[in-house]
């Protein structure tokens, strides 16, 4: 009866999910292969491509979904760009948003809309004219180009060398440094234990700086003492480690030992779990214009929360996978002490400065994309499988 029942279980999951991937990709041109070039011309999208090394030169009529090691958008797109991958170069004119995240990002072309990245090196080039606001989270953010809206984010380093229509907010920062092309209509509000280094050729409506908070070293009165915000983490560990446990004892021959079988690239779980992670919340509102998808759009809502928040657990249970099968472990105790050493990590990194936001992001995309894998992987012969790109 168990058995039968989680049968059942997975079956609905693989329903609502392919709900989400038919919303989204519906009519879409999909382009996959470890080399993927989409010639100059003319393409009716959505387009979605994969792989390795990508590139687009057509015009696309509609959205780009992108997601590979390398991606280069020379066409010009109607709709919005969303991309995952190490290196991204956006050429092209996007008439919608951008929605990317990578290790380094470099956007020369016109935007009508809004960008939203997270990458360690993120450039907006001169040309890179924004209708509407930027929001960047990197080590490094470069902004040259236009923007007509607002500027916010938070960076160990944010260079400022463009004119800004709106606000500037940079709410964590190490060195914000404005250029003499700066000309900020709006009001410059950051938080920073350094001062800003301003050009004297800069052109600034006003400019605000707040400290950073400070981190008490000994417990005044009243005061709650540092320390204390990390009970959150030490709670997770608990109950995620408890979760993890109850799970193989009921489900034992699931339980993470060497043999068995390939677990994919990393990379394509977690290319498709960003994609996933922006989609799905697009699909929701999608569902819910109609009176008949309401309870379905809520059922799908709660599954996608319910991932996110056991996303820890499925990602320490992967990488524990991973390590079982690379160094042959077929004892319990090495892989019941992998496990709790990584979601410790886990916990303890996701709360640094910055750098915590791109772990969560990660784990958040990487946990997504095990579960959409795994459909997947349920569902098509092994030869056509969403690992293979």
């Amino acid at each position: 009866m168990r058995v039968i029942k989680n049968r059942w279980s997975i079956l609905l999951i693989m329903t609502v999910l392919l709900l989400v991937w038919t919303a989204a990709a519906a009519a879409l041109e999909t382009r996959t292969g470890d080399i993927v070039n989409v010639p100059a011309g003319y393409i009716r999208g959505p387009l979605f491509v994969s792989g390795n090394n990508l590139s687009v030169d057509a015009n696309v009529d509609g959205d780009v979904f992108a997601v590979g090691s390398s991606i280069t958008i020379n066409g010009n797109v109607t709709g919005d760009v969303i991309a995952a991958g190490n290196t991204i170069l956006i050429n092209g004119t996007v008439s919608g948003d951008i929605r990317t995240a990578g290790n380094n990002i470099d956007i020369s072309g016109p935007v009508g809309g809004s960008i939203t990245g997270a990458a360690n090196s993120i450039t907006l080039r001169d040309s890179a004219q924004v209708n509407r606001d930027v929001m960047m989270f990197g080590n490094s953010v470069t902004v040259r180009g236009p923007i007509q809206g607002q500027v916010m984010g938070s960076s160990n380093k944010f260079y400022l060398h463009g004119p800004v229509g709106g606000d500037v907010k940079i709410w964590d920062v190490q060195n914000l440094i404005i250029g003499p092309a700066a000309d900020v209509k709006g009001t410059i509000n950051y938080r920073s234990a350094n001062p800003a280094q301003i050009d004297p050729a800069a052109q600034i409506a006003a400019i605000s700086q707040s400290a950073p908070p400070v981190r008490p070293e000994t417990k005044m009165p009243g005061q709650i003492p540092y320390g204390a915000n990390w009970t959150g983490a030490i709670f997770m560990v608990i109950s995620g480690f408890i979760i993890w446990g109850i799970f193989y004892l009921l489900f034992p021959q699931l339980f993470p030992r060497s043999g068995q079988g390939d677990y994919g690239s990393f990379l394509a779980k977690l290319g498709w779990g960003f994609l996933t992670l922006l989609v799905v919340p697009m699909a929701v509102v999608m569902v819910l214009i109609t009176v008949v998808g309401l309870p379905l759009a809520l059922l799908l809502l709660f599954i996608y929360i319910l991932v996110l928040c056991l996303a820890k657990i499925l990602v320490a249970d992967y990488l524990v996978r991973l390590l079982a099968e690379r160094n042959g472990w077929n004892t319990k105790g090495a892989v019941i002490a992998s496990f709790l050493a990584i979601l410790i990590i886990m916990a303890a990194t996701a709360r640094i400065p910055v750098v915590g936001f791109f772990i969560s992001l990660i784990i958040a995309s990487l946990a997504l994309g095990l579960v959409v894998a795994g459909i997947a992987r349920r569902r098509r012969p092994p030869t056509a499988s969403i690992e293979s790109v």
